[in-house]
């Protein structure tokens, strides 16, 4: 079963309710692996402990899995997560690097004049077939 965090209120079981940053909050995060996330401001994201007491937040943006660490179970605040939660909507450093990177090597690809010389006749092909099925 998966838990969330609205409004900065868990609530674990039906009409029970936790409030973050609360003495009973880090008694749950010892006892559980995971919860969903819903900020204020930024998209929800999903938050796990891996390796005893490392929690993560986990946000799959186009496909690709975004991680950022977010500390121990007792640095797991509500600061802390919308930090995070505004941390996961803006790519890292790296990232904009590999993005950068990948969409120089399609521009530069020597083979894309070729291949818009190829769509270009395809689509041709494709309009002189459809104009001789309308006929």
């Amino acid at each position: 079963m998966t838990f969330s965090v609205v409004q900065g209120i868990l609530e674990p079981e039906y009409g029970s309710m936790i409030q973050i940053d609360t003495k009973c909050w880090f008694s749950w995060l010892t006892d559980n692996k995971s919860f969903r996330y819903e900020s204020n401001t930024f998209a929800p994201f999903t938050v796990r402990k891996e390796k005893s007491d490392y929690w993560y937040g986990y946000r799959k943006v186009a496909g690709k899995l975004h991680k950022r660490y977010i500390g121990r179970s007792l640095e797991v605040t509500q600061e802390k997560l919308e930090s995070v939660a505004e941390n996961l909507d803006s790519p890292t450093p790296s990232e904009k690097r590999k993005v950068t990177q990948s969409v120089t090597e399609v521009v530069t690809d020597s083979d894309t004049d070729t291949r818009i010389t190829a769509l270009e006749a395809r689509l041709q092909l494709m309009e002189e077939c459809l104009g001789k099925l309308r006929a």
